[in-house]
């Protein structure tokens, strides 16, 4: 499952979204915060993901 934050801006809109390039975005915008619902604290990056895949080499 997808973790989702709260994208948070000066002139009071919020938005919930997993997408990481509007996180990312978000993270450049000094406009906006990045808020995680879970703790209600701003992140200022996302956490390493690790996915379970490892490297084959040949």
């Amino acid at each position: 499952m997808t973790k989702s934050y709260i994208l948070s801006f000066e002139n009071g809109v919020e938005r919930e979204t997993s997408i990481t390039f509007f996180i990312e975005k978000a993270f450049e915008d000094p406009e906006a915060m990045v808020i995680d619902p879970e703790t209600g604290m701003e992140v200022s990056e996302l956490p390493e993901i690790d996915n379970g895949v490892e490297e084959v080499t040949a």
